[in-house]
């Protein structure tokens, strides 16, 4: 009875943490591409943290 809660609960975390690394790798890709994207749709800029166009005004 306890090992297999202590199986579930083991495999619930493993799969948390997995989980929670892909969202990190997919999040922290995201935002790289938003630093590369100057073109007029707009940069992303870390210390406004905000979107701004070629003009440099908030979208």
């Amino acid at each position: 009875m306890w090992f297999t809660v202590g199986v579930l609960v083991g495999c619930a975390f493993l799969f948390l943490v997995i989980g929670g690394l892909w969202v990190g790798l997919l999040w922290g890709a995201s935002r790289q591409m938003h630093d590369l994207d100057d073109d007029c749709g707009g940069l992303w800029t870390d210390d406004t943290a905000d979107w701004r166009g070629c003009d440099g005004q908030p979208l």
